[in-house]
């Protein structure tokens, strides 16, 4: 087995879009905030509007090998700071797709689905350390170019605060990491039509085994 981190490539891979209104859930136009040094994930009540922050990150992830079977990934956040969990929430991570970005305010979502993972936001790390989140749904990591996730607190309505904050881009050691594990797999050539039984005496290949040379 091998393993892969990967990297946000540039500010801005990184990201967070957020709504908040008086109303749950909140209408409008997303905003759309990049340059920083931290993403927040929310859903919560403050103190007179509600808010819902969706985080985007998106990770370059074709340096793996073109036949590697992918066995396991992880989603890695350094946390910028505490988590609050008035309600009892979970942070759902999915699969987004990374043609989407740039960023704007059509990836804003409500309701992000864990399709790819979640973490109790109780288990949200203090300050400086990072969280770990074991991935499924691994034919969704690219081998070619680049591999999106977006991430969000479930539930509807909130009470309270619901939310944490992690590193980005633009934050040293500190950014988001993927970590992919593989197995390099095998080369597999494919060969036009089925090799003559003269071109296979030519190169010493016993003619019992000129038909595997067909579509191999």
């Amino acid at each position: 087995m091998a393993s892969l981190t990967c990297y946000p490539t540039a500010s801005g891979d990184d990201c967070e879009v957020y709504k908040q209104g008086a109303t749950y859930p909140p209408s409008g136009s997303a905003t759309v905030v990049t340059e920083q040094i931290q993403v927040g994930v929310s859903k919560g009540w403050e103190t007179d509007h509600f808010a819902t922050h969706v985080g985007l990150v998106r990770f370059d992830t074709s340096p793996l090998p073109d036949g590697a079977i992918i066995t396991a990934a992880t989603l890695r956040l350094c946390s910028s700071g505490g988590a609050s969990d008035a309600d009892g929430r979970v942070l759902n991570v999915d699969w987004y797709d990374p043609n989407n970005w740039p960023i704007d305010a059509a990836d804003y979502s409500d309701a992000v689905s864990a399709g790819a993972g979640s973490l109790d936001v109780t288990s949200w790390p203090s300050y400086g350390n990072w969280a770990e989140i074991v991935l499924s749904g691994l034919s969704n990591i690219s081998k070619t170019g680049y591999t999106g996730l977006r991430l969000g607190v479930s539930g509807g309505q909130p009470a309270g605060s619901n939310g944490l904050e992690f590193f980005t881009y633009d934050y040293g050691s500190l950014i988001p990491q993927l970590v992919v594990t593989y197995a390099p797999g095998g080369y597999q050539h494919k060969v036009l039509g089925c090799l003559p039984a003269t071109i296979a005496k030519i190169m010493g290949v016993p003619t019992a085994n000129v038909g595997k040379f067909c579509g191999v």
